[in-house]
C-alpha cells in the first residue's frame, strides 16, 4: 500500500556484497511511526532524506533470520506523459527512412564536392539526393 509521511531517520545499518555489487542497509523511520530496511546500491541512500516527505511501500521479506520489514520508495509517474510521436526515425515507416538517408548521404557527397572544389551549385545535391533514392526504392 502506498504511503506518505515525513522522513525523522535514516541511518546506516550494515553492507554486504551480493549480485550487485556492495548493497548498503538502512533503517529509515517515518514521523507516522512506520519504520523498515532501505537497501541501497549508495551509502550514503539519498531517496529517504530527512525533513523530506517521501512516497513509499511497506513489505515484508523473508531472510534466513527471519521476517523483515522493508520500505521502497514509490517512484511518481506523471499524470498526462507526453505522448510519443513517430518520426522519421526508428519508429517511422521505410520509405521516410530512404528519404533521411538519401538526403543525409548526398549532403555528405556534395559537402566533400565542396571541399575539393568540385561542386558547382545546389542542383548537385538535388541529384545526387534524387539518385540515391531512386536506388533505394529499387527504381
Amino acid at each position: 500500500m502506498r504511503k506518505a509521511s515525513e522522513v525523522t531517520a535514516a541511518t546506516y545499518i550494515s553492507s554486504y556484497t551480493g549480485k550487485y555489487g556492495v548493497m548498503y542497509v538502512n533503517l529509515i523511520v517515518m514521523k507516522n511511526g512506520d519504520s523498515g530496511e532501505y537497501i541501497s546500491k549508495f551509502n550514503p541512500q539519498t531517496k529517504f532524506v530527512v525533513g523530506q516527505i517521501a512516497d513509499y511501500e511497506l513489505a515484508e521479506r523473508a531472510t534466513p533470520k527471519g521476517t523483515v520489514l522493508t520500505i521502497k520508495p514509490v517512484k511518481i509517474e506523471p499524470v498526462n506523459p507526453t505522448p510519443q510521436v513517430a518520426t522519421s526515425g526508428a519508429n517511422g515507416n521505410q520509405n521516410d527512412r530512404n528519404v533521411s538517408f538519401a538526403m543525409s548521404y548526398a549532403k555528405d557527397i556534395y559537402c566533400a564536392l565542396i571541399s575539393k572544389g568540385s561542386a558547382s551549385g545546389s542542383n548537385v545535391l538535388l541529384e545526387y539526393y534524387e539518385l540515391i533514392l531512386k536506388k533505394m526504392s529499387g527504381k
